[in-house]
């Protein structure tokens, strides 16, 4: 069985699955952690490209500034289970509510289906809601279903899972973001 060792405070800190084996480490299953890495493609699909209204340049600076680089690299863990979507988020965004009503993020065009890009622009061409369903039903759905299966087997095989959301950041918020006047 793999284990992961780490430290930290919280010293008397007790959780299920979790040995303190010092003050300051602990160690954990392995086999009960998923890593969720959900924005680090780059990939539009052949028959969705011409539906996205931008040049081959303007597509590749979107994909530049949207992508989660290095998330596939930076989060691998033997003996953990990855679910990783497998096409940009500017295809279909799998952290999106499904319901641009309870999506805060739809008011700025950046719903579960982007219809602007990163600086407000418009992003494809009209989309009717039978497309939009279809994308989140060929894409959504599926990646739900991964995640939701992975889950599953941790809590049947240890009784609780720990989901890991991995991201990464540009040193500058993009431009939907709140600036916070800082470098991250």
């Amino acid at each position: 069985m793999e284990s992961l060792v780490w430290g930290g405070a919280g010293f008397g800190c007790q959780v299920k699955g979790i040995t303190q084996t010092s003050r300051s480490s602990y160690t954990l299953e392995v086999s009960r952690i998923v890593l969720h890495i959900p924005h680090s493609s780059r990939e539009i699909p052949d028959d969705i490209r011409p539906s996205l209204k931008l040049s081959d340049d303007a597509l590749q600076h979107e994909l530049n500034r949207m992508t989660d680089h290095m998330t596939v690299e930076l989060f691998e863990l033997d003996g953990a289970t990855r679910v990783i979507y497998p096409v940009s988020r500017l295809v279909v965004d799998q952290e999106r509510f499904t319901d641009d009503s309870q999506e805060a993020m739809a008011a700025k065009g950046l719903g579960v289906v982007y219809t602007k890009r990163e600086d407000g622009t418009p992003l494809r061409s009209e989309l009717t809601a039978e497309n939009r369903q279809g994308l989140i039903d060929r894409f959504y759905v599926p990646h739900h279903q991964a995640l939701e299966k992975a889950v599953e087997r941790a809590l049947e095989e240890h009784g609780q899972c720990i989901i890991i959301d991995c991201h990464s950041f540009p040193l500058k918020p993009l431009s939907y973001e709140e600036p916070s006047g800082e470098e991250r």
